[in-house]
């Protein structure tokens, strides 16, 4: 999964700006 790695990168930038480090906690949570 190389090509996820840079996305998630700029996944976790913009839900940290956008809702927090809390919710990218849960969010990657319920990914995973």
């Amino acid at each position: 999964m190389k090509k996820g790695s840079f996305t998630v990168e700029k996944v976790e930038g913009a839900l940290r700006r956008i809702f927090g480090e809390k919710s990218k906690k849960e969010i990657s949570g319920n990914m995973e």
